[in-house]
């Protein structure tokens, strides 16, 4: 066995007993409750290690204002991932996946609106629909609907707001076809709720 091989073995061996511990209060024989708590600890703890690789490649690539951004982002970010973890920990998972669902959610909306308004819908938008996704598939419809209804104001405030009083000429319809299909696809998935739940 090569030292790769070995140093693979080990840091495998080490995660999984870590995994261990912090699923030990979820039963194996209520399946869909202990694999809930393992993707979350999985989600979570890959997003914290993600955060700590841009912050590194952020201090040698970005300038000091743009540093600063991400430095705020990041911080409030990994300590939403601590937190979910320890709640995942204590066998809170339920606790645990709405916090994930709301900090996700809350750091995609602030994001949206400090992003200018002719990146805004390609840059941070994209994360809005996979704090949605996140949401529909780990929480309660309460959660997943809450959260719609805050994207849907994000999206209002801004192109009544920020967007359409700054955008000219061409980026005016550029920023009016973006929130058009923003506001199709969010009514989409309203309506798919409405349909699945019977209301």
């Amino acid at each position: 066995m090569s030292y790769i091989d070995k140093k693979q073995l080990e840091w495998d061996t080490k995660m999984k007993s870590l995994s261990k511990k912090i699923l030990s209060p979820y039963n194996k024989a209520d399946l869909i409750r202990y694999k809930k708590a393992q993707y979350i600890f999985i989600f979570a703890s890959t997003i914290a290690i993600g955060l700590i690789f841009l912050t590194l490649f952020s201090f040698f690539n970005f300038d000091s204002e743009r540093l600063k951004q991400v430095l705020i982002s990041a911080s409030l970010l990994f300590f939403s991932c601590i937190i979910i973890i320890a709640l995942v920990k204590k066998g809170k998972v339920e606790i645990a996946a709405n916090f994930l669902a709301f900090s996700a959610c809350l750091l995609a909306a602030a994001g949206f609106i400090n992003r200018p308004y002719y990146v805004a819908g390609v840059s941070m938008g994209a994360f809005m629909f996979l704090a949605l996704a996140y949401a529909t598939l780990y929480c309660s419809t309460a959660v997943s609907f809450s959260i719609l209804l805050i994207f849907i104001a994000t999206h209002t405030y801004y192109f009544f707001f920020i967007a359409k009083p700054q955008a000219t000429w061409f980026l005016l319809q550029t920023v009016q076809t973006q929130s058009i299909w923003m506001f199709l696809t969010l009514q989409e998935y309203l309506w798919s709720l409405l349909i699945l739940y019977h209301w």
